[in-house]
């Protein structure tokens, strides 16, 4: 259910009433809402409160709760959301959705009373005193105004006296600091009377999971780097354990959480193949054992197409890097050296190109990570028991080694183009001819 009290979507709101469903998780949710505000506050795990007044120069009151409604659908939660000045009043506003403040019933003092429910065992002295006020004809806020502060200690108790004083504005709520988990992990019970045999079951659950841990994570502004998925099963043998974990690795920082789900989904399935599970599934965990910066990047309106683009290229090398293990895919960043072999590196992410190009002649696609010596004779020289006849020798570049290593010197870089077509990178150091790259 969506935000009723359209009334309070104006100026001067403050705070955003998020009120959970039986069995809900209070503090996931305040975490995936921790980047739109630090303010946040608890009511055990019933409902979460936003406090957004700083945020209207992003965005207006409406659209926050637009927001908010939109990341409630994304992780399959149905919740009651309303906005008022004031966390008593945003709660009586979600519980009892009225036009204005004075017209809630006297049912929503408990929230004046004990707004973070921390003192359970008031409870049966306000409903036992809001019965009285019933069976005097008070039945709605404005009524309860009506009597004066010095009765209602002697009939009430001191505990609708300091709801009396906060519906007036006094005794405001301080917001305590909020500190989001260090270990992020989600977990799901599976029905005992039927639990899971397959992963088709799993993967149903499976996606929700992600989400809610994508959009935590987004919230502190990390992202995932490692996970484990861990399924739990009924019974344990000498053979296996009874807790069955993947691990999955994300490399790359621009992935989709529909690249994420679908690179489990893989893991998974070859785990599983190649080491059954034994026993049905009653519980699954999504564990996040290493995470990194969140980094976004603005959409550009001129190539609509190269979001897509670079999105296919991420998700291809995450699959490559999930089946070949991450130390089997890489990415070269360049590094200052003069010698083509010593200039990059490996990376797990992808650099951003300079602005400013360099004239840096061509470079063969594969380079040797030793040059081989060849004989170059009349014009001809063998490698891969092969014998080629040069035809054009193009582009000399001289590069310096390191003056300090024992084959250094002046090396005299040439392209050397076949009859046949094929392409060669051969330097010259010290009269000995060296192959070094070939140019596919």
């Amino acid at each position: 259910m969506g935000y009723r009290n359209s009334a309070y979507a104006g100026a001067g709101v403050k705070v955003v009433c998020i009120c959970l469903p039986k069995h809900g998780d209070a503090r996931s949710l305040a975490e995936i809402f921790y980047q739109a505000t630090p303010q946040i506050q608890l009511r055990h795990n019933e409902a979460v409160f936003l406090e957004i007044s700083k945020c209207q120069h992003l965005y207006s009151a409406a659209t926050f709760l637009k927001r908010v409604q939109v990341t409630l659908n994304r992780i399959g939660l149905t919740a009651r959301i309303g906005m008022a000045e004031d966390i008593p009043t945003a709660l009586a506003m979600t519980l009892h959705p009225v036009a204005e403040k004075k017209f809630l019933p006297i049912d929503c003092l408990p929230c004046y009373c004990d707004p973070l429910g921390q003192y359970p065992e008031h409870t049966p002295l306000i409903s036992k005193a809001i019965h009285v006020l019933r069976s005097l004809r008070i039945y709605t806020i404005k009524d309860f105004l009506d009597i004066p502060a010095g009765e209602i200690t002697l009939r009430f108790g001191p505990s609708l006296l300091l709801a009396h004083q906060r519906l007036q504005g006094e005794h405001p709520l301080i917001w305590n600091i909020f500190e989001p988990r260090q270990i992020v992990q989600e977990d799901h019970e599976f029905d005992l009377t039927y639990p899971p045999r397959d992963l088709e079951p799993v993967y149903f659950i499976l996606r929700p999971l992600l989400e809610k841990i994508f959009l935590r994570l987004r919230g502190k502004g990390r992202r995932m780097r490692q996970f484990k998925i861990i399924l739990q099963q009924e019974y344990a043998t000498q053979k296996t354990p009874q807790s069955y974990e993947v691990h999955i690795a994300i490399p790359l920082p621009f992935v989709s959480l529909k690249t994420i789900f679908q690179i489990t989904k893989e893991k998974l399935d070859a785990s599983v193949q190649k080491k059954p599970l034994e026993h049905a599934i009653v519980q699954l965990s999504l564990v996040v054992t290493e995470d990194g910066p969140y980094m976004t990047s603005q959409k550009d309106i001129f190539d609509q197409k190269k979001e897509e683009t670079s999105e296919s290229f991420f998700h291809l090398v995450s699959r490559l890097a999930t089946k070949l293990g991450p130390e089997s895919v890489f990415f070269a960043h360049l590094k200052e050296s003069y010698l083509p072999e010593k200039n990059w590196l490996r990376a797990t992410d992808k650099c951003h190109p300079d602005i400013q190009s360099t004239a840096v002649p061509e470079r063969p696609l594969r380079l040797f990570k030793k040059p081989l010596p060849i004989s170059i004779q009349s014009c001809h020289f063998s490698y891969n028991r092969k014998t080629y006849e040069i035809r054009e020798w193009r582009h000399p570049e001289v590069l310096l080694s390191n003056w300090w290593e024992i084959a250094g010197g002046e090396r005299i870089y040439t392209k050397l183009i076949t009859h046949n077509g094929d392409q060669f990178w051969v330097f010259k150091n010290r009269d000995v001819y060296y192959l070094h790259g070939v140019f596919e």
